[in-house]
């Protein structure tokens, strides 16, 4: 009692107690309380402990009910264990096949896992039958079973059944209609949704009393057209939605149970049936009931917020919707529901949150990005996203679902692409809405489409920008729908008449009248000027053009053959002629003409080849003596390279042309070379002769008589297609616009005219024809197109909007008050604000009345006051009462509002710009009033703007009298910005289509002070040209005359808005500033002359200056060039008499070697005796061979004899070479420096050398004088073989003072030089042919010096 009471707290108490109890008494648990305890723990979703109980009883008690099973089936579902619970079901259903719980319960697993599946996967399929199949068979065994009853009646609400027909019945459908006729009786209401074939889904519509037909015909209309695509495969087959049994069984299922879960989804499902078959009432009553049994029933909650909506009941709707989204927040549906309720709440931020959670839950769902575009449209900054989002449906739609695009997605997004200035865009997507709404409406035949063809179509659309609502009609000779014989016109080249048949209708049986655009055929296209008045002869605004082409097939016949050969495609011939160009399709299909084949153009033409006519493009031109008589052609032969006569007719042969035409009347074809290798030599009667090279040819077939010149063709007429209707107007008015904002102005204007002629009530099109008008100079008719929209529509606020603006526009300050007084007293809020901004714009526009103007400057603030205080966000508001700041006084305050006003709209109120350039301009910041001025300009691309170029001249001229108030340097930008001030005057002049002579005489004035300011240039100590006088000089001329002429005409009594004094005195300054510019000019014009004398005479001197300099650089290259020359030749001499005396030298130096090696063998016996091998020393030398070396030991062990003289010392390089006595080689003296330095430490070691040796031999023995005798000879003779040494001039010859030796050495030879060492650190260059004696005898001395140690 107490679990069914829902008091789970005290259930669980006396459970738990009744098996603490049983489990005491030893008596082991009892069954109901263990049930009733896990049924307590399932309500409680405690799921885990319930699991457990239930496993307990099962394990207890084996044989227990198989309900238990179901128990602990819904258990592990609860868990999410749903194989578990699936085989719990399938137990229970083997344990007991009737358990109607069990079998439930498998088939809502099945039809859950068929889910999965998809709707095209077999397996599910066959899975959704199995679980209808088990719950049915539940039904069966207990039909009261509220569970049962509400499964079974969610599966008959989906299921479609086909409607029952006798036999012998049909059912007929039209495609793309509304009506479906049957040969029987139906049982059919209104509302009750049906669908035709398997795809088409619609409700019908029209009332069962009134809609059925007599006899055997019964006949009743749904709501949706009907698709051809859904008849097709067989004969139409009717399907229904038993509603009446789901509706029972619903009811059934709510009677047989308390259960609140059970009886609210019980209410649901009668309210959805109520809801489909259209008694929302109902429906509303049923979804309200069933989310007040279980407000947590999410489906029940969501239809009752869509009920809520279709109420009107949005509030509530929103609430409803809301609570579902905090509940599941990953229904989509649910949160594209809540967003479209917080847009319409005007929330768009959340209304953007929730759609675009929407989009990522299902973002292949077209619904959810239309309505998300749909929302970001009305947001200025969202336009680009809008559009992409609309894309992305369309997309979605072509390309996934495959289906067709609404009309309004294009209509939408031909809206954005205007808005967003991609025009070309907006036009693609206007065509395809108009084309998409045309679709849809194709089968309303009824008396509105009717009246379009009949009486709307009188040449209102015909321009080509409006090619949408037009077509090509050709026109028929009968009435009869069944006769399709078109009318035909005959016509000539270059004639502006045509004729109709005169055995067929006139023009007017074929509503054919005078104005009528006119296409004959493919060939010429017109309009008909008038009707004759036989009503067959049509005069043509334009005649048609003179030489007409004619495309027919060509079918040939060769003349010595019956074979007939016809063209694939057609061929043109001109019309009156008999000369076609020879096609290159021709030459494929025909191999070679002859004269006298027979040819047919057409069906009704036939003639004969009589010639073949060539026009060869020649390289050389035709002579003059070429151009006349009579003339023959031959031509030049590959093979022999001589000329072939050929008897030819060249006719047309033109003086100075490249081109010659020749006729062939006597055979086929001349062979030409098409590639242009073919020399021509044409010669006169007289024996002139021009030879050329073919560049090219044309060849021309001449028929025996010219083709028809007449032309009988169909005669089209532009017609109205039937697009301009009442559904279509919109998107036609949005072309219109689409026109206007893309300069179209004859387009648009026809356009609007079409519209408000067949919609004589579509006022938005009047106010845009008065609006053209206005734009146009045309106030007249404008007045007209406003006088009829009022007609129209009295009082409506839009039209009295626009009739004020018109008379603010003109200055009619009474009348505008008067009208947007009366829009004061509107209901809309936005027509109030308007008119009070413009009331408070008339005030300030007013202040220039002087004994008002307080009055009027206070009601203009009070009135921009008010407005901000009932709308802060009001920008034009604040802008006038930053206009108010101004005028009072208040710069800085009123330039940041300005600046506010700006920042905030992102320019898009770009009278701010202006009204900032105004402030700047007082502030005498005139750069950034410049800079202002040409945003504002650049924002609303008006280069036209009289005011404006007033304003920015102004600004320039202020500019520069400013720079002239400093009367020094400082004042040189001043004529530039007097420049520019005339400048933008010029442009503010030629704005206007009136003469102004105000702005005729500032212009004048423009020029004076730019006089005034250059002829003060010098007392400024600022540059001035002759250039510049004579514009000042030219200016004042023409500004004399302009005021001159004034003068005459003030002088005449004419209406001119300046006074005489003020023109006098211009005329008195400017004749005097003339005076002085032409005394300026002729002292600035000498001033020139003189400084181009002075600069003439400074470049003269310069030039002989640069070309003395020239002259001596290149004399001393010369002279250094010569002394090169001479010094290299010197050097080339002296380097061939030393190759040749070293080679002199080194065969004497080996002639003495020989001679000493000669000795050294006749004493070796001495030596031996003598010589220790202990004694030996090595020489640490870097050249020479081993023999010398042994050689050389052996000399040094020997006793030094005496010496008759000293041995003579190495040549320097001064004594082999000579003194360098010039100046440029510092190097050289560097390098004889070094040299005599080495000289000189050799000659200190000799004498040290010579000291030791005397000191040795006084304590030498008697061994050694024997030894000194022996060896003093020897160096006699060698010394005596040395002592002819070759001299200075004997290796050199004379040399001369000034030239340095080292320039005898080149440069490869200098590096031959070899290094010799003379103590550790000490280095001497010697050449290579030194004096081996001299070293030989160092290394004796050393020996010696050794062993004396």
């Amino acid at each position: 009692l107490a679990q069914g009471a829902g008091h789970l707290g005290q259930a669980r108490f006396f459970f738990d107690t009744a098996l603490k109890n049983t489990r005491g008494s030893g008596e082991g648990r009892i069954l109901p309380a263990l049930l009733g305890m896990a049924a307590v723990c399932h309500a409680e979703e405690k799921y885990s402990e319930a699991e457990l109980h239930y496993c307990t009883a099962i394990s207890e008690f084996p044989d227990c009910p198989a309900s238990v099973r179901v128990g602990l089936g819904l258990c592990c579902y609860g868990m999410g264990q749903v194989d578990r619970a699936r085989a719990c079901m399938e137990r229970a259903v083997s344990m007991d096949n009737t358990c109607v719980e069990a079998i439930v319960g498998k088939a809502v697993l099945d039809l859950a896992a068929a889910g999965q599946g998809g709707e095209l996967d077999r397996d599910g399929r066959a899975l959704t039958e199995n679980a209808i199949k088990n719950i049915s068979l539940a039904n069966m065994y207990d039909n009261s079973n509220a569970m049962v009853q509400i499964h079974l009646a969610n599966h008959y609400f989906w299921k479609w059944s086909e409607v029952s027909t006798p036999p012998d019945s049909s059912i007929v459908i039209q495609p793309n209609s509304f009506t479906i006729t049957t040969s029987h009786p139906v049982d059919f209401y209104a509302g009750d949704e049906i669908r035709i074939g398997m795809d088409f889904t619609t409700h019908v519509r029209t009332d069962p009393n009134n809609n059925f037909g007599d006899g055997n015909a019964y006949t009743f209309t749904v709501r949706d057209r009907i698709p051809a695509s859904c008849l097709s495969g067989g004969p139409p087959t009717l399907w229904r939605k038993d509603y009446d049994r789901v509706h029972d069984m619903a009811r059934a299922a709510y009677g047989s149970t308390s259960i609140p879960a059970i009886q609210s989804e019980a209410q649901y499902l009668i309210g959805r049936v109520f809801h489909a078959s259209g008694e929302v009432e109902k429906a509303f009553l049923s979804f309200r009931a069933a989310v007040e049994k279980q407000p947590s029933l999410i489906p029940a909650r969501y239809a009752l917020a869509q009920l809520y909506c279709a109420r009107g009941e949005e509030d509530l709707a929103l609430e409803c919707i809301t609570k579902v989204c905090q509940m599941r927040d990953d229904l989509p549906d649910a949160q594209a529901l809540k967003g479209l309720l917080l847009a319409g709440k005007g929330r768009r931020s959340e209304a953007l949150q929730s759609l675009g959670r929407a989009a990522d839950l299902r973002p292949h769902n077209p619904d959810v990005h239309l309505w998300y575009a749909a929302v970001l449209q009305t947001v200025p900054s969202g336009h680009v996203a809008a559009l992409e989002a609309y894309r992305k449906a369309v997309g979605l739609l072509e390309d996934g679902l495959k289906k067709s695009v609404p009309y309004y997605v294009w209509w939408n997004a031909g809206v954005l692409c205007h808005e967003t200035k991609d025009f070309d865009g907006a036009g693609t997507m206007y065509g395809k809405a108009l084309k998409a709404l045309l679709h849809e409406t194709a089968g309303d035949d009824n008396e509105e489409k009717k009246k379009v063809e009949k009486t709307a179509d009188n040449g209102l659309i015909r321009h080509e920008d409006n090619h949408l609502f037009w077509s090509w009609t050709a026109i028929k000779t009968g009435n009869q729908d069944n006769d399709q014989t078109c009318a035909l016109v005959s016509f000539g080249g270059n004639s502006d008449v045509a004729s109709l048949p005169s055995d067929g209708p006139t023009a007017p049986d074929l509503n054919i009248v005078a104005g009528d655009r006119l296409r004959l055929g493919t060939l010429h296209e017109t309009s008909i000027a008038s009707i004759g008045e036989d009503g067959r002869t049509l005069f043509m605004l334009d005649p048609t053009p003179a030489a007409l082409e004619a495309h027919v097939h060509l079918t040939r016949k060769e003349a010595d053959s019956s074979k007939l050969i016809e063209t694939k495609e057609p061929v043109s011939i001109t019309r009156g002629s008999n000369r076609m160009m020879l096609q290159e399709k021709l030459s494929t299909v025909f191999k070679s003409w002859a004269i006298g084949d027979e040819v047919s153009l057409g069906k009704d033409f036939q003639t004969s080849v009589v010639a073949i006519e060539y026009s060869i493009l020649v390289e050389t031109k035709v002579p003059r003596n070429c151009a006349s008589g009579n003339l023959s052609i031959r031509r030049l032969s590959d093979d022999t390279e001589a000329y072939e006569e050929t008897d030819l007719v060249v006719k047309n042969l033109e003086e100075g042309s490249n081109e010659v035409l020749i006729r062939l009347t006597t055979f086929g074809d001349l062979m030409l070379d098409p590639a242009g290798k073919d020399f021509l030599l044409i010669e006169t009667d007289n024996g002139v002769t021009y030879e050329t090279k073919t560049s090219g040819y044309t060849r021309f077939l001449i028929f025996e008589k010219p083709y028809p010149s007449e032309v009988t063709t169909e005669i089209m007429i532009k017609k109205s297609n039937g697009a301009l209707r009442s559904e279509t107007a919109g998107i036609a008015f949005n072309i219109a616009c689409l026109h206007e904002a893309t300069n179209k102005t004859e387009a648009a204007v026809e356009m609007h005219k079409a519209i408000v002629k067949m919609h004589p009530s579509y006022k938005n099109s009047y106010m845009r024809l008065a609006c053209i008008s206005r734009d146009n100079g045309s106030i007249d008719r404008c007045s007209e197109w406003l006088q009829s929209a009022c007609q129209i529509a009295p009082g409506d606020p839009e039209v009295l909007t626009l009739v004020g603006n018109l008379h603010f526009s003109l200055s009619d300050w009474e009348h505008a008050q008067k009208v947007f007084d009366k829009l004061l007293s509107s209901k809309n809020p936005t027509v109030q604000a308007y008119s009070q901004l413009t009331i408070a714009n008339i005030y300030f526009q007013n202040l220039n009345v002087p004994e008002k103007y307080a009055k009027h400057l206070k009601r203009a603030a009070d009135f921009y006051r008010r407005l901000l205080e009932k709308d802060g966000s009001n920008l034009y508001a604040a802008n006038g009462l930053g206009a108010i700041l101004a005028e009072k006084g208040f710069l800085p305050r009123s330039k940041e509002i300005f600046s506010r006003v700006r920042e905030v709209s992102g320019d898009s109120i770009p009278d701010a710009l202006l009204n900032l350039g105004h402030v700047s301009l007082v502030q005498k910041r005139h750069s950034d009033a410049i800079q202002q001025y040409q945003a504002y300009r650049d924002r609303l691309q008006k280069t036209d703007d009289s005011d404006l170029n007033l304003y920015i001249s102004f600004t320039y001229f202020d500019w520069a009298k400013l720079a002239e108030a400093y009367n020094n340097i400082m004042s040189a930008p001043a004529d530039e910005r007097y420049i520019k001030s005339i400048e933008f005057m010029e442009k503010a002049m030629n704005c206007g289509k009136k003469e102004n002579l105000v702005l005729r005489y500032n212009w004048c004035m423009l020029k004076l002070h730019y006089a005034n300011c250059v002829l003060q240039k010098l007392s400024r100590n600022i540059p001035r040209t002759s250039e510049e006088v004579k514009n000042v000089l030219k200016g004042l001329e023409e500004s004399l005359k302009v005021v001159e002429q004034i003068l005459k005409w003030s002088k005449e009594k004419r209406k001119i808005p300046i006074s005489s004094s003020l023109l006098q005195d211009f005329v008195i300054n400017c004749r005097n500033n003339i005076n002085s510019a032409q005394g300026h000019l002729t002292d600035e014009l000498k001033k020139e002359e003189e400084s181009r004398e002075l600069v003439e005479r400074q470049r003269a001197e310069s030039e002989r200056k640069v070309n003395e300099r020239n002259a001596e650089i290149k004399q001393k290259k010369e002279m250094e060039a010569r002394r090169r020359l001479q010094k290299e030749r010197k050097a080339q001499d002296k380097l061939d008499k030393v190759g040749s005396l070293v080679g002199q030298w080194r065969k004497e130096t080996r002639a003495a070697e020989a001679k000493k090696a000669k000795k050294a063998r006749k004493v070796h016996k001495f030596d031996d005796e003598f010589i220790n091998d202990e004694q030996i020393v090595e020489e640490d030398s870097d050249s020479g061979s081993d023999k010398r070396e042994s050689l050389l030991a052996r000399e040094q062990q020997r006793p030094e004899p005496k010496r008759s003289k000293k041995s003579e010392p190495i040549p320097s390089q001064e004594q082999l070479f000579g003194e360098d006595d010039s100046d440029d080689e510092v190097s050289d003296k560097d390098s004889d420096k070094d040299s005599d330095k080495g000289s000189d430490k050799e000659e200190k070691t000799g004498g040290n050398l010579k000291k030791r040796k005397a000191a040795s031999r006084e304590s030498d023995s008697e061994d050694d004088a024997m030894f000194d005798e022996h060896r003093s000879g020897e160096n006699d003779e060698i010394e005596n073989a040395d002592t002819k040494k070759p001299t200075h001039k004997d290796l050199f010859g004379d040399s001369s003072g000034e030239e340095s030796d080292e320039e005898l050495v080149p440069e490869k030879q200098k590096k031959k030089k070899k290094r010799i060492s003379g103590g550790e650190n000490d280095k001497n260059i010697v050449e290579d042919g030194s004096d081996e004696n001299e070293e030989n005898a160092v290394k004796k001395r050393r020996v010696v010096d050794d062993e004396d140690e």
